[in-house]
């Protein structure tokens, strides 16, 4: 319809010819018989153009709102579930602990809007809703742990760690569970608990209260733990006594320690100074930086920045000495056009030095820290990362024979304790890739080893008292027709105990003999898995079998509750997060590893990224080979003398 009418009123003239009226100015103007509105329209431009304008616009408008009318979608929304409003929640609260989210996301009209366009009908719940929902989740979570460590005859060992936030607003106890069941199983790993420790000191008495009250929680007694596996800080040498619990410190900490007291000699201090000042500059500068890849770029290297070291980790330091000897053309260019000093050749020979003595270590740091390592590593590690430190000793010349003979000082030192623990001896002879080894352990240990074995296992399994004895030989013998019982019966009759007792040693003996002699003639490698091996031999050997889920059940680090903190760092490491309470870190942290067991104990093996950087290095033979300058020769062998 014309916007005209909007304007006009019709009505009858008294000759009863047709006349519009203007609804504006009540105007009379006459309709022609062709009933066309051009007259109509001049009065409307010449005298109400505005108005003409404004019911042109309004028209507009209701046709719009015509054309477009609501879909029955629209008119009538379907309410969402409860169940699919639960689902999705939680799926929220995972989303927020999984991707180290601000709890107050939820909150945020941007977040509101992403998940209206998804599902018009959902609103995420408020942050106070969502913390209800992540204690229900660990709480749920908690339930399905103590299903586990409930099972008949399960073995347990737990690691343990503190940690303090950079800015010391959180601290956090950190346990871990490693279980195996009766039967040789894969060992289950879980997050026991993750404890905020919030204004309180971390003494041995505070820490095993809350240990207690953690493992409590999932029904685990003290009685069923057969080892606490951490570092060695006496807080947690005190706490594992107090918990009347066998102490076992962490492998790679002890690796730790000899390695870091070594770099700290005078021998290697000031090589790698030198170093870290090089590489600091490098790493602080974006114009050195970009200078330093351009010279990558014309070595034909891989244009990669070397690793900053870290002081806690020593591996970083290993890592950093073999990125600048890998790139060492480019760099010694980049030092020629700083004008800084570049490297002596007998600097360069010690790096090299060191880069040889280290690289075992780093290797073997990997290995315990591998997903399915255990501790019957302890005792061989030890063991190979001593000869090897002996036998780059013997080719190394002057500082670098100083650095090897410090670092094998300080190897004998850490391990020395733990070559002679007897719980570390029989898991190494429980482990096939290990037992027998006159590398691991001299003959004579060996012998001892296995005669503690015998004798504990055949205590364990004790035979009955005499009473069920007499009973059970009264039924297999039984007595004659006329009440007499024949004399010689008394010679297998009489109840004793001690030949029950050398019986059971005696097939526990035949056993150890025959699995000595498997192992000699097939070893397996020593990449593989022990449970694994005894998984497919239990049957051959179910006497020893019946102990090896106990002597393997334990970690030979506490790198879980490693992985745990850096996790931690990443909550805490952004500056506005810095009043996150400690109890809701504790939620993330649970939710987050336990939605992804891989988060809480990922590989440390090497790749192949890895193995070329850093897995290949130079005998020490090379290192000090026909170019040793006379004076060094001369000082060795003055050295040497002096040792006999």
């Amino acid at each position: 319809m014309s916007v005209v009418w909007n304007l006009y009123k019709k009505m009858k003239g008294e000759s009863g010819e047709d006349l519009a009226v203007c609804k504006i100015c009540s105007k009379t103007v006459r309709i022609p018989k062709s009933k066309t509105t051009t007259n109509l329209l001049s009065h409307l431009r010449e005298s109400h153009k505005e108005e003409m304008e404004d019911a042109q616009t309004t028209t507009l408008k209701e046709n719009t709102i015509v054309e477009t009318q609501p879909k029955l979608d629209e008119l009538f929304k379907r309410k969402i579930s409860s169940s699919t409003k639960r689902r999705l929640d939680h799926k929220v609260a995972l989303l927020v602990a999984k991707g180290s989210l601000p709890l107050n996301i939820v909150s945020l009209d941007v977040f509101k809007d992403l998940l209206a366009t998804l599902n018009p009908s959902y609103s995420p719940p408020c942050t106070k809703t969502l913390l209800s929902i992540m204690r229900d989740q660990v709480k749920a979570l908690d339930e399905a742990n103590k299903v586990v460590c409930k099972q008949e005859g399960c073995n347990i060992a737990v690691t343990v760690d503190s940690w303090s936030s950079s800015n010391a607003n959180c601290s956090l106890l950190a346990i871990t569970g490693h279980i195996t069941g009766a039967d040789i199983t894969d060992r289950r790993n879980i997050l026991i608990d993750c404890i905020p420790l919030q204004g309180e000191s971390h003494t041995a008495v505070v820490l095993e209260a809350k240990f207690r009250e953690s493992i409590e929680r999932l029904g685990i007694s003290p009685a069923q733990i057969s080892c606490i596996v951490a570092d060695g800080a006496s807080v947690m040498k005190a706490m594992a006594s107090n918990l009347d619990l066998r102490y076992v410190q962490c492998c790679a900490h002890v690796i730790n320690l000899a390695v870091r007291a070594a770099l700290e000699s005078d021998a290697a201090k000031m090589a790698i100074n030198n170093v870290k000042k090089i590489v600091s500059r490098l790493n602080r500068s974006p114009k050195v930086k970009s200078l330093y890849k351009r010279f990558l770029k014309e070595a034909g290297l891989p244009l990669a920045l070397p690793v900053t070291d870290c002081p806690t980790r020593w591996g970083s330091t290993y890592t950093m000495v073999c990125d600048v000897l890998n790139s060492l053309p480019a760099l010694e260019n980049l030092l020629l056009e700083l004008k800084m000093a570049p490297f002596e050749a007998g600097e360069l020979r010690l790096l090299e030095a060191i880069q040889v003595f280290l690289a075992p270590f780093y290797t073997m740091t990997k290995q315990v820290c591998y997903q399915d390592s255990c501790v019957s590593m302890y005792i061989p590690v030890g063991k190979i990362l001593i000869a090897s430190t002996k036998k780059n000793c013997q080719a190394a010349r002057r500082e670098a024979k100083q650095f090897g003979e410090c670092l094998l000082s300080k190897l004998w030192h850490y391990f020395d304790e733990w070559f002679e623990d007897e719980d570390l001896s029989i898991a190494a002879f429980c482990d096939p890739r290990f037992a027998f080894l006159d590398t691991v352990l001299p003959a004579e240990s060996w012998r001892t080893t296995v005669e503690k074995f015998i004798a504990s296992k055949a205590k364990s399994t004790e035979p009955k008292e005499i009473e069920d004895l007499l009973d059970r030989t009264a039924i297999h013998h039984g007595e004659r027709d006329d009440g007499e019982a024949p004399v010689w019966n008394l010679l297998t009759t009489q109840p004793s105990s001690s030949r029950e007792s050398t019986t059971t040693e005696d097939e526990i003996q035949i056993e150890v003999q025959q699995y000595a002699v498997l192992l000699k003639k097939s070893r397996p490698s020593y990449e593989s898995d022990p449970v694994e091996w005894w998984r497919n031999h239990c049957k051959e050997f179910p006497l020893i079998a019946e102990s090896v889920p106990k002597y393997l059940v334990a970690p030979a680090t506490s790198v879980d509750c490693e992985r745990l903190f850096s996790l931690a760092g990443i909550i805490y490491g952004n500056k506005r997060r810095g009043h996150l309470k400690g109890e809701n870190a504790r939620l993330l942290l649970m939710l987050k590893v336990n939605s992804n067991e891989k988060v809480g104990r990922a590989s440390k093996a090497w790749n192949t990224t890895e193995a070329k950087k850093y897995g290949r290095v130079r005998p020490m033979e090379q290192v000090y080979d026909g170019s040793t300058t006379e004076e060094e020769l001369s000082t060795s062998e003055d050295e040497d003398e002096e040792l006999l």
